[in-house]
């Protein structure tokens, strides 16, 4: 979640004048005041999905001048959109919330003038274009966050990089590996085989992180008096559910691939493994699983 005061979270419930910044960076950038020109914003969207490849969108449409060669403020060739959100109180003061730094990816303009829509991508989107030009390898036993250093700074050189987990980072792969041609999913495999997952956040710093806990819930979305809750719609489907996990290690060396279960076996559970649900493996495989605990 991000730092807040508690008189945000008091007034956010409630009626409240809400304000939005936008402004054109240059490439690069960190923190959540960045240097740059601020948009006039008519209205739009930041999207967030953290099952998504891409975790954060921006769709807006601002009152600016049309993009005529690559150094205009809104040609798609590498400025960024800092995104943020405000509330302004009644004594005058206003609370900012960064939502991010966003990759220009497409604008578009009806007629010959007014309004400009402009679609943006967070900085994950430059890993996925940026594929490898040739395949890159590394030795057994070269750390995890020097792999993620190096394919990212070809990308983003001056990135920030933070790993909540230093250990992580300074582990050795358990075998000499080879990335083909996308550096994402190369990236992707060498993250989620330590059982972590990454994204850049509010402040354009790449976190490597442990998932979030799903018992410990940081905002609560209740209805009636003080509530935020104004519209629902539910559904309950089977689709993508599973029940079991089978986790293997697959290499070309000599290496013994490691390999684990796990099932849903909770004798109270609706889903467990056998039961009345039926049986539902996944199957995952990763030439960065080496060791049967990674698996």
């Amino acid at each position: 979640m991000r730092p807040v005061s508690e008189r945000w979270l008091r007034t956010v419930r409630g009626s409240h004048q809400m304000v939005v910044e936008a402004r054109v960076v240059a490439p690069g950038q960190t923190g959540v005041e960045p240097v740059g020109a601020t948009l006039r914003v008519l209205s739009g969207d930041v999207s967030m999905d953290a099952t998504a490849d891409v975790r954060s969108t921006v769709d807006m449409t601002v009152l600016a001048p049309w993009p005529t060669g690559a150094g205009s403020l809104l040609a798609p060739y590498g400025n960024e959109i800092h995104v943020r959100r405000g509330i302004r109180y009644g004594d005058g003061t206003t609370e900012w919330v960064s939502l991010g730094y966003h990759r220009i990816d497409a604008v578009e303009q009806d007629g010959v003038d007014g309004a400009v829509r402009v679609s943006a991508s967070d900085r994950m989107a430059g890993l996925i274009d940026a594929r490898l030009l040739q395949p890159v390898q590394h030795a057994l036993g070269t750390p995890y966050g020097t792999i993620v250093d190096q394919l990212v700074r070809e990308v983003y050189p001056d990135a920030v990089i933070e790993w909540d987990e230093p250990a992580a980072a300074a582990a050795g792969l358990g075998r000499t590996l080879v990335g083909e041609e996308s550096r994402w999913e190369y990236l992707n495999e060498l993250v989620t085989s330590l059982g972590l997952v990454w994204w850049w956040d509010h402040r354009g710093v790449l976190r490597i992180a442990p998932p979030p806990s799903p018992t410990q819930p940081v905002w609560a979305v209740d209805s009636g008096e003080g509530g935020v809750l104004v519209g629902l719609r539910r559904s309950i489907s089977r689709e993508g559910v599973y029940n079991a996990v089978v986790a293997t290690g697959d290499a070309a060396d000599e290496v013994a691939p490691p390999r684990a279960v796990a099932y849903d076996e909770g004798p109270d559970s609706p889903t467990r493994f056998g039961g009345p649900f039926g049986k539902a493996p996944r199957y995952y495989s990763s030439p960065f699983i080496t060791t049967p605990a990674q698996a």
